[in-house]
């Protein structure tokens, strides 16, 4: 019998939707226990709350990847409490999918933009973190200039003559490096040449900050400084064009697998050559070693659709400060609605449609649903239909809050068929309606919750043995969900920190500025207030719309199923019916409930039993909550076993450990180079690797080979300036354009 999973305590309270919880363990964890210790008490507690953030639970999820995918009231306030504390935006779950990417399924452009904003700001101080790092691992090589020349082609017929070829070359002086590069990218392909270059510009000096990285054009003498774009603070132009590209278009991460990696020697080699496939020299590399075969060297590559590819961007991402205010005004124009409607009929461009379990039970009920809008006009006013194959479930998912109203309206030309309304609040799991097998017969009802939690219909075909019907079995349905503006207060007199639900009531917007105006913007104007830098709440606001609640497509799950943990059952009676006046015999009970199944209505009192649920976890209780969680899209999966080649020099100037700053550096600068780090922070053969190959993508390789590197006193400092008639642009593509 396997043993039972640890349940991190900071994943179970972000189950709960305990905020007070969640920042109870995340100050505990900070706290400095030893003042007197200084730094070195600090590092500890700052250790502590990594370890509380990034400790996995069964499904290799971190806190933030769990917080962003449960979909409760108190969601955001727990997202912003893991965000203050460093919760990395970018950590990748086991499956390699980042927080934000696992965010745009939450159907909430607010909290999208938050981790964006966060996801920056963490970008530009792990800059700064390890900067210091990098400067003394570039101090301590000796100068040097380094020639490599990398070649791509594949293993289908006619693409190599078609694929690129380049020579990138390093110098470094001090703590400066210059990579000049003779290719501007690829697209499609099609090469674009161009004379590149990319510069640290090291240390620094009295005109110029330490740390500076810039981007230099020399055909069209342009620049751009990558250092200030990361500095910059966020505007509504780049918050919204950072999430729009995150929301409408493909989402993919590449990755190189190297866990089953092996090395045969093959032979001891004075030098290589390599034949360049366009112009037929040989490129020669000058080193000394062994030349080793790679087994088992895998490269991964993964896609999701786009989340929402009909967004379209705000007036304000493409004009100035007026637009920004027109922006605030037509949010204020919702301040005197009264109430938030959204229409879920049936399985619609944010359906929530998805079956209750794991993956593969949610795969397999979707898979025999067929959607069919609008296709008889005489079921015009059911909105919906599906097609049902025998046997199989559909199930839509509503996340309710206390006062939501939920009215669904189906019929059925054949009785083969079996209806439910589920309520899940909490740990109580109750049966709201029930039909079975009801004939051309429209069935309504309604639903006010008083709780929060979530509200499940099911339809199930309940066909049985042989059956000649290929048309399966058609439902035509309509669901409406409503929710007011002002809530009231849950039955259960529980309160949610951060309710999802936020007031309409907002104060009119102080005056600041926004994208890129120019500095007079920023002086007073006559008859106007000083305009000032909007604060992280003010940019992220811009997209909460007033007009819309979060409707993200969800699968309800229990804590147990979650975490994997076994349940114990404790059953409880449901609330008792209001007094009558004849008793009810055990036969007149059961004669009551066979009826309410044929029943074409139904009332909002629960007909079945409730139970309560609990498990047990290393001593610790937990009660089995039902959540509702986002449902991860699926994905496209290609991976390539690669049998590829690397030789191992002796004579290498540098030790491979010393130069891997400069590898990173150069990761950075091209798709190409990109997989660089990765390969050098394997377990390599004794040696300097000084010509291998490397998987780009699923039909591609690129071949390295170390053409020249030596040891220079006499670097031109010249190599690492900026020429002073070169013209600054704001964006990548205009650099190299």
């Amino acid at each position: 019998m396997g043993t039972t999973p640890a349940i991190p305590p900071l994943h179970a309270a972000i189950w709960e939707g305990n905020a007070q919880r969640v920042r109870q363990l995340l100050e505990d964890a900070s706290h400095v226990n030893n003042p007197e210790y200084g730094r070195a008490s600090e590092r500890q507690a700052e250790s502590r709350v990594k370890e509380l953030l990034e400790a996995r639970d069964a499904h290799g999820n971190s806190a933030l990847h769990l917080a962003v995918r449960v979909v409760q009231p108190p969601q955001r306030a727990i997202v912003e409490l893991l965000l203050e504390h460093g919760a990395r935006v970018g950590s990748r779950s086991t499956e390699g999918w980042s927080c934000i990417h696992d965010a745009t399924l939450c159907d909430d452009e607010f909290l999208l933009a938050q981790l964006f904003l966060k996801g920056e700001k963490q970008l530009w101080s792990q800059f700064n973190e390890h900067q210091e790092d990098f400067l003394l691992a570039l101090e301590r090589l000796p100068d040097f200039e380094i020639e490599i020349f990398v070649e791509t082609y594949s293993w289908i017929p006619g693409v190599s003559k078609m694929l690129p070829s380049q020579t990138n070359r390093i110098w470094k002086r001090g703590s400066q490096l210059c990579v000049d590069s003779s290719m501007k990218g690829l697209e499609r392909f099609n090469l674009n040449h161009g004379n590149i270059s990319h510069i640290f510009m090291g240390r620094g000096d009295a005109k110029h900050p330490g740390g500076r990285a810039v981007i230099l054009n020399h055909d069209t003498k342009t620049f751009y400084d990558i250092t200030k774009a990361i500095h910059t603070s966020s505007t509504l132009t780049k918050m919204d064009l950072g999430v729009h590209l995150l929301l409408t278009k493909e989402l993919s991460m590449t990755s190189i697998d190297g866990s089953g990696l092996e090395f045969k020697k093959r032979k001891d080699a004075k030098s290589i050559t390599t034949r360049k496939k366009t112009a037929g020299t040989r490129r020669a590399c000058p080193f000394t070693g062994t030349k080793y075969e790679m087994k088992n060297f895998a490269v991964s590559f993964e896609s999701r659709a786009p989340v929402n590819p009909q967004r379209q961007q705000g007036k304000f991402a493409t004009t100035g400060i007026e637009a920004t205010d027109e922006a605030m005004e037509k949010l204020q124009e919702y301040v005197d609605e009264l109430s938030l409607t959204s229409s879920s009929r049936g399985l619609s461009s944010r359906g929530n449609g998805s079956s209750r379990g794991n993956g593969s039970s949610r795969g397999g009920a979707i898979r025999d649903v067929v959607i069919d809008p609008n296709e008889d006009a005489h079921e015009a006013d059911l909105g919906q239909s599906a097609w049902l194959a025998k046997g199989k479930r559909m199930e839509m998912h509503l996340d309710v809050l206390a006062g939501d109203v939920i009215t669904w309206t189906f019929k059925c030309k054949n009785k083969e068929f079996s209806f439910t309304g589920t309520y899940y609040s909490d740990d109580q799991e109750r049966l709201v309606c029930r039909s079975d097998g009801v004939k051309n017969t429209a069935i309504a009802g309604t639903f006010v919750a008083d709780d929060n939690g979530s509200f499940v219909l099911s339809w199930k075909n309940t066909q049985r043995g042989f059956s000649l019907d290929k048309k399966k079995i058609k439902i035509h349905y309509t669901v409406e969900h409503t929710r007011p503006a002002v809530p009231p207060p849950s039955s259960s007199g529980r309160t949610w920190s951060g309710e999802r639900r936020e007031s309409l009531m907002m104060a009119p917007p102080e005056e600041y500025t926004t994208d890129d105006e120019d500095n007079s913007n920023t002086r007073s104007r006559r008859g106007r207030s000083t305009r000032r830098e909007p604060t992280d709440l003010e940019l992220c606001q811009q997209f909460s719309r007033l007009d819309h609640f979060p409707n993200p497509l969800i699968a309800t799950m229990s804590f147990s199923d979650y975490f994997m943990v076994d349940v114990e059952h404790k059953h409880e009676k449901a609330p008792p019916p209001p007094p009558v006046e004849k008793k009810k015999t055990a036969r007149s009970r059961l004669m009551r409930r066979s009826k309410s199944q044929e029943m074409p209505s139904f009332p909002d009192s629960p007909i079945s039993d409730a139970y309560v649920a609990s498990t047990q976890v290393n001593g610790v209780e937990y009660r089995n909550t039902y959540r509702n969680l986002t449902v991860l899209p699926p994905s496209k999966r290609f991976r390539k076993t690669f049998d590829a080649k690397v030789f191992m020099a002796e004579d290498f100037p540098f030790q491979l450990t010393d130069f891997l700053p400069v590898i990173e550096f150069l990761s950075k600068t091209g798709d190409k180079v990109q997989n660089l780090a990765e390969f050098f922070r394997m377990k390599l053969p004794p040696g300097f690797p000084v010509r291998f190959e490397l998987p780009m993508m699923y039909t591609v390789k690129a071949a390295y080979t170390f053409q020249k590197a030596e040891l220079r006193s006499d670097i031109d400092p010249a190599l690492f300036e900026l020429p002073s008639d070169y013209r600054q642009v704001f964006a990548v593509k205009d650099v190299l354009s």
